[in-house]
């Protein structure tokens, strides 16, 4: 009997392993020989047993994209309130969508502030001012996209309301102008640490009708 110690062969769990040269019939002990061989030149080498065989994990799931609600929105078409839809374009999105996702994107967009802009952090340096890269491509020069409303995050005051609701317009005017839209209103109504937003778009005929996009401008968006 030939006995080896193979501790450090993992799944032998530290154990002797006990070799019968004489019990393998007609293989006349080779087999046996074989692999005490092979184990003495692992030990010689330090190389450990094989592992056991890993199981890969299952990769997670994906997060649905966020939607409307996640992002504190109502949108209502015609007055009824819109299906969760996502913001990105879906083939069964429903009618209203794109227009109502066009206008999100408008008005959570961070348009330049105007030079004589009051800047909600103004102590960097230089001070941020807001803006995107796009601007510089325009098609149209002077063209900017986005909305002035981040500068209102933390304002307070009388005047915060009426200016709130020129920056929506001002923000989603390119829609009229292209014939997106018909017309646009917005109404900044103030309410304890709230200051409620509600804009209105209307499609031109035919088939014309009514995108309102609501939400808490003071939250943040």
């Amino acid at each position: 009997m030939a006995a080896v110690e193979v501790g450090r062969f993992g799944s032998f769990g530290g154990n002797v392993a006990t070799v019968g040269l004489a019990g393998f019939g007609a293989f006349g002990g080779e087999v046996a020989t074989n692999v005490l061989a092979r184990l003495e030149q692992r030990a010689a080498l330090d190389i450990p047993g094989l592992p056991p065989e890993s199981v890969v994990p299952a990769p997670p799931a994906e997060p649905p994209p966020p939607t409307w609600s996640d992002l504190g929105f109502a949108v209502s078409l015609d007055g009824g309130p819109l299906a969760e839809f996502s913001l990105l374009p879906l083939d069964d999105d429903p009618p209203g969508a794109a227009l109502a996702r066009m206008a999100f994107l408008a008005l959570i967009g961070r348009r330049r502030a105007e030079p004589a802009d009051e800047l909600p952090d103004p102590w960097g340096d230089p001070p941020d001012r807001g803006g995107w890269w796009g601007d510089t491509f325009a098609d149209h020069p002077g063209d900017r996209w986005g909305s002035r409303l981040w500068l209102l995050y933390r304002a307070r005051g009388d005047d915060v309301p009426q200016r709130a609701e020129e920056y929506v317009k001002e923000a989603l005017a390119f829609l009229v102008e292209d014939g997106i839209a018909s017309g646009i209103d917005c109404d900044a109504t103030p309410d304890g640490e709230r200051l409620d937003m509600a804009v209105s778009i209307a499609r031109p005929a035919p088939g014309g009708n009514t995108v309102r996009l609501r939400f808490d401008l003071w939250k943040g968006v």
